[in-house]
């Protein structure tokens, strides 16, 4: 599979291609590079936000138990903790 890196170039290819064409041949081959370049820049864009939200989900999945991904109190409720000086839990407040 072609990375971003090959296709960046593969497309740089075909620009700099232009200058090399016919003068009645430009307008033509250029149009359909413009267009080429709309396409994969609209596939890579959707690929990445697909990306983003599994990694979203992955991180959501991966949150302790009664906590969301940012650290905050979830459905289950705030979780008790030990607090290192006195030994005794202490329940955390809902305002931070």
């Amino acid at each position: 599979m072609a990375t971003e890196r090959d296709l960046e170039g593969e497309i740089d290819q075909a620009v700099k291609k232009i200058g090399t064409l016919p003068p009645a041949e430009r307008p033509i081959y250029g149009k359909q590079v413009n267009e080429l370049k709309k396409k994969l820049t609209a596939e890579y864009e959707s690929a990445l936000a697909a990306e983003k939200e599994r990694a979203l989900e992955r991180s959501l999945a991966s949150a302790p138990p009664g906590r969301d991904a940012a650290g905050e109190a979830g459905a289950a409720g705030p979780t008790p903790r030990l607090h290192a000086n006195a030994k005794i839990i202490v329940w955390p407040t809902s305002s931070r």
